[in-house]
């Protein structure tokens, strides 16, 4: 039937593409007379589009008043449920960051891991590691006696393969055990480098003492002043410490009361 696309609310909550395909739109422009018809749902008074987003805007931008479309009575859940269904079974792929949004509104929308594994050819652990990102083979990331030889990628398709995860997953999961990585063993890091800072210092010190004051007008001016600098470097980065140490003190009693 016809409708009006002025009627047609385009309601860019029930999508999960983060954005349209202008090559696509352009290319529907031109196909318009072979495009199918649009899917929309009535609901209370409105018609939500829930199959068609690009043909729209290709309608849109050709100037057309009415198009094709088939009318559906239903809920908003339903709406939504019919454009995430509809994203999944034709049109454009679906990014893998839309995807996993689909999988996320489908169990929000009350389908079980099985369904929605069907559907997307992926297993149970992956989907639970989607909606609950902190527990299962992730927390291993997040132990504080994680070994680092354990990210090498042969471990991680292996370990993580027969969970169900693909190799591209693997290497997302690489990268996030290594950043979790790096941020645990930060405060190591920094100790030691406070530490080889501190005993280069002390070599400067023993440098500079080993100077006769009697001999000291025989450092000319450009040496001295950037001694001078360096002092001046050093003190401000250790009030600069002391600051952030009384910080986190500070914090850390407010958590404790």
């Amino acid at each position: 039937m016809k409708v009006q696309v002025d009627d047609i609310r385009a309601d860019w909550e029930l999508q999960v593409r983060k954005e349209l395909d202008s090559d696509a739109v352009d290319r529907y422009q031109d196909l318009w007379d072979s495009m199918p018809a649009l899917e929309l749902y009535r609901v209370e008074d409105e018609l939500l589009l829930v199959d068609g987003f690009h043909r729209f805007e290709a309608a849109t931008g050709l100037g057309l008043s009415e198009v094709e479309a088939t009318i559906t009575d239903g809920t908003h859940e339903q709406a939504e449920e019919a454009a995430i269904l509809a994203n999944t079974e034709h049109g454009l792929p679906l990014t893998k960051p839309e995807r996993n949004e689909a999988i996320k509104r489908l169990c929000a929308l009350g389908w079980n891991y099985a369904d929605i594994g069907a559907r997307f050819g992926i297993t149970k652990g992956r989907i639970s590691q989607l909606l609950n990102p902190t527990t299962g083979l992730e927390t291993k990331r997040l132990q504080p006696d994680y070994d680092r030889n354990t990210l090498n990628q042969n471990y991680i398709d292996k370990r993580w393969g027969e969970a169900g995860y693909t190799p591209e997953e693997g290497a997302e999961i690489r990268t996030e055990r290594l950043e979790a990585f790096d941020r645990m063993t930060a405060p190591a890091r920094a100790s030691e480098q406070f530490l080889l800072a501190s005993a280069a210092m002390a070599t400067v010190v023993q440098h500079l003492q080993s100077i006769e004051i009697e001999h000291a007008t025989a450092i000319d001016d450009e040496n001295l002043g950037r001694i001078c600098d360096w002092a001046s470097a050093l003190e401000k980065r250790a009030d600069a410490i002391k600051r952030k140490r009384a910080d986190a003190q500070r914090f850390a009693a407010r958590r404790v009361s």
